[in-house]
């Protein structure tokens, strides 16, 4: 069977952002030489379950309206923590600060 439908080369074009959406992820975690944290975890499943979403309402897995709810509570959930979002600097010179204080000399 052919693929020639407009909605099979999206879901091949969202299944290889997916794939290389991961690549990067991991090849940017290598290179830094940094590990894997909350913040690694949650772009990768934003950028798995959005496409994944895509892809399932496109052949009408999903109705609109699950669609829409899934879209409104992946939103929500990535908005929650920008208010109380602090880079690991401020925490670092805490920690530095607090250590020095009973060292001697």
């Amino acid at each position: 069977m052919p693929m020639e439908t407009t909605k099979d080369w999206i879901t091949i074009a969202l299944v290889i952002f997916m794939f290389l959406s991961l690549v990067a992820v991991y090849g940017e975690r290598i290179i830094t030489k940094k590990g894997i944290g909350a913040r690694t975890i949650q772009v990768i499943g934003v950028l798995l379950v959005i496409p994944l979403i895509g892809i399932l309402a496109l052949h009408k897995v999903l109705e609109t309206q699950t669609t829409a709810t899934l879209i409104g509570a992946l939103t929500g959930y990535l908005l929650s923590g920008v208010g109380s979002y602090e880079p690991s600097g401020k925490n670092s010179k805490k920690q530095n600060n607090a250590g020095g204080v009973g060292k001697a000399g």
